[in-house]
């Protein structure tokens, strides 16, 4: 079984906050005060788009196979500085991270340039529909025989979601169809198919 792409995710996010939550970038001073910057000097506003300069970006339309590519490169970067994990059979080149960012923080900084940016499209930072697009998502895979419903997800430290199955839900499709019927329905939805 392959690993949720929320999963991944959150996995990434959660490892991008703990880099980027105590760092501070260069910005214009818009004379605004922050949590991190009180002296309103702004340096903490552009720390984001710091980091993520230069990294793969995926798309809502990059297929499963691109994506588990560009993975692979960031989690062989992260084995290859020493963060513990292993190899799944059937998992290609991915190594399966079991270090997380707060242990591993100079070997998570080193490869950050590796790691794919979730499309922008799903982040609920970048777009304004995220909330809709995403129940969207759940009822579209509702539709197609799935019986799912929205958790919040506050692993990356904002307001994000995440789904699972209804207590009791018996799969009706195979996993290779339920696996189709979530990416067909996540590109319906956060591509405003909707």
């Amino acid at each position: 079984m392959r690993a949720h792409p929320l999963v991944l995710f959150a996995v990434g996010i959660s490892a991008l906050v703990a880099l980027t939550g105590c760092g501070g970038g260069k910005a214009k001073d818009d004379g605004v005060a922050s949590i991190n910057d009180p002296s309103g000097s702004g340096a903490s506003a552009k720390v984001s788009a710091d980091t993520d300069s230069g990294r793969p970006q995926l798309r809502v339309d990059t297929s499963d196979e691109e994506a588990t590519r560009l993975f692979a490169v960031w989690t062989a970067c992260l084995h290859d500085k020493g963060v513990p994990g292993a190899h799944k059979p059937g998992a290609g080149n991915t190594w399966f991270i079991d270090g997380p960012a707060t242990k591993y923080p100079a070997q998570y900084k080193a490869c950050l340039s590796k790691q794919p940016l979730q499309p922008p499209e799903e982040d609920p930072d970048k777009n304004p529909h995220y909330v809709d697009d995403f129940r969207a998502w759940v009822k579209c895979m509702n539709d197609k025989g799935m019986k799912v419903h929205m958790i919040p997800d506050h692993s990356a430290g904002r307001d994000a979601f995440s789904w699972t199955y209804n207590e009791g839900y018996v799969p009706t499709v195979s996993e290779a169809e339920g696996y189709k019927i979530q990416d067909d329905c996540k590109r319906k939805a956060f591509s405003g198919d909707n």
